[in-house]
């Protein structure tokens, strides 16, 4: 077999010269081997071209469903909408707070549009999730339950709330240390101190209190907090113990 050259300015052409007898004899041998294919019943490369499209796909579906079976498409919480009273059963259970399920509803919706990006494999985890959200629920029961309850009362109800706590005639300690906090710390602050923690007692140099819900409170509202303990306890008081907030008295994982 031989090359044939042709040099241009552009490109540089390569053409085969071909042999007929050399030619004949490979196509000799090619025939030779498909024979030899055939005789010995193996499949040959065109069998596997030709029935290739029919066997990939088979492939392919059943891949697609074990996938599927392993790893269920995930949903948003808005799919979950809205929530039986069943669910709102098992909820106030998980919560230990009796939330309505109108209330529930409500702030699924809330919270599946506040956190889009959040996907749920199956509804036990969302009920695991939206008990914790309800365990943590700054509004009271009574003020969630209320006639046809919107999120944006949720500002009305904390002015009452405070403006309840401030105007009260309760003489006393946990009562003044409350009115305190309520006039020193901005709304949303005062409002989230006073609902989720509980106001204990002095015992020698510390006062102690006990979270309700599942906050944090910083290194400086604690102080400040502590500059209260003492305006109504005395200057005796020099430490703040807060005892932490028990999850897993409030909710459970094992409800379905």
């Amino acid at each position: 077999m031989k090359f044939k050259y042709t040099e241009s300015d552009d490109f540089i052409e390569i053409e085969l010269v071909g042999n007929e007898k050399e030619d004949q004899q490979q196509q000799q041998n090619l025939n030779f081997y498909e024979l030899s294919d055939v005789s010995n019943d193996k499949p040959s490369n065109k069998y596997y071209e030709q029935n290739s499209e029919l066997a990939t796909p088979a492939i392919t579906k059943d891949s697609d469903v074990e996938k599927n079976k392993c790893c269920p498409k995930r949903k948003r919480l808005a799919d979950y909408y809205p929530l039986t009273p069943e669910d709102a059963v098992i909820l106030q259970r998980m919560s230990s707070r009796s939330f309505n399920i109108y209330f529930i509803n409500q702030l699924l919706l809330k919270l599946s549009n506040k956190y889009s990006f959040r996907h749920f494999a199956n509804k036990t985890a969302v009920l695991n999730y939206m008990a914790k959200a309800l365990a943590n629920e700054l509004l009271t029961t009574e003020q969630a339950n209320s006639g046809n309850f919107r999120f944006n009362d949720v500002g009305r109800f904390k002015e009452q709330y405070l403006a309840n706590i401030e105007s009260g005639t309760d003489r006393s300690m946990k009562a003044q240390l409350k009115r305190k906090i309520a006039g020193v710390f901005e709304a949303d602050m005062a409002y989230k101190i006073l609902t989720s923690c509980d106001f204990g007692a002095a015992v020698k140099n510390k006062y102690y209190i006990k979270l309700l819900k599942n906050i944090t409170l910083s290194d400086h509202i604690k102080f400040k907090i502590l500059q209260e303990v003492r305006a109504v306890h005395g200057n005796d008081i020099e430490q703040l113990q807060v005892i932490p907030f028990d999850e897993s008295k409030q909710v459970t994982n094992g409800t379905t």
